[in-house]
């Protein structure tokens, strides 16, 4: 494992998702509806959202009504974790998804977050999470410890929620915590987040790492669980994902590492047309790197 130490900027998070779907009319409602984020802007076949209903957009959907599917065990997006700022804020949500009888699949106390998890229409994995505060996560030698979940107590987090019927949407602060890709090689991901990006691995597994900015538990995960199928180009599913680094002077660095690196880049700029550096990344997806979102 590489022991170089952590560079990124503690300030940098992920900050936008962007995924390719089949029908947007099916999974739009989903984001809408049930994860609660706002529509910035909608044409037939795109719709970027914030859960502020404001730029900068934090989750987009492309749609390609001729995209192949995505075959069983291929790498790309195992799930994209909208963070809710408080208990109450889930439960909120939560409560609202059982009003529209949308179906979970599981449920998880992380100790450090509480946490459910979905599949929205056309299979993309969601998470919608809130943090517990700092001060009781488990922590050694610095480090945030991802040990081993327990079962959620769903009801003492739903008698947090308010009264009556819940919010359409979710709070304007709340944004995408983490993102958590599924890989063919966990020393590639761990090369590419972790030596080149300058994320700190907080957490090691055979098969998975946990890395962040700034002692967050993790705002990147990468795994090999679903074995080692190349993503295809025309498949729906994940199509970049952004980090936020807020400092010039860094991303000028990870310009010429990249470089050094021997990995593919490009200054096309985002899919919503946004000045960004976009890197490929070991699955063939662009990560797209920003100083500050506009």
């Amino acid at each position: 494992m590489s022991t170089q130490q952590n560079e990124i900027p503690a300030a940098s998070h992920p900050a936008q998702v962007c995924i390719k779907v089949k029908s947007l009319a099916r999974t739009l409602p989903f984001y809408r509806d049930v994860v609660g984020w706002k529509i910035i802007s909608k044409t037939d076949t795109s719709a970027m959202l914030s859960a502020s209903g404001k730029s900068p957009s934090q989750f987009v959907l492309f749609q390609d009504e001729n995209a192949s599917d995505k075959p069983d065990h291929a790498v790309g997006l195992y799930h994209t974790a909208f963070r809710f700022p408080s208990r109450q804020d889930l439960a909120n949500a939560i409560k609202r998804v059982a009003i529209k009888k949308y179906p979970f699949e599981g449920a998880s106390d992380h100790i450090f977050s509480e946490a459910f998890y979905f599949s929205d229409p056309e299979g993309n994995g969601v998470e919608m999470y809130t943090d517990r505060p700092q001060e009781v996560w488990p922590r050694r030698d610095g480090k945030v410890q991802l040990i081993h979940s327990k079962a959620l107590d769903i009801q003492n987090l739903l008698a947090t929620a308010s009264p009556g019927i819940p919010p359409v949407f979710a709070p304007e602060n709340a944004d995408i915590g983490h993102i958590h890709l599924h890989v063919d090689n966990i020393e590639a991901a761990e090369k590419f987040f972790h030596d080149f990006l300058g994320m700190e691995i907080m957490y090691a597994l055979p098969g998975a790492r946990f890395l962040s900015a700034g002692g967050y538990h993790h705002h990147v995960a990468a795994n090999v669980w679903a074995g080692a199928v190349a993503f295809p180009e025309k498949a729906h599913g994940l199509m970049s994902y952004r980090i936020e680094i807020k400092d010039q002077a860094y991303l000028d660095k990870l310009k010429k590492k990249a470089v050094e690196f021997g990995y593919v880049y490009s200054t096309d700029g985002g899919l919503d047309g946004v000045e960004v550096f976009k890197v490929k990344d070991p699955n063939g997806h662009w990560m797209e790197l920003v100083v500050n979102s506009v």
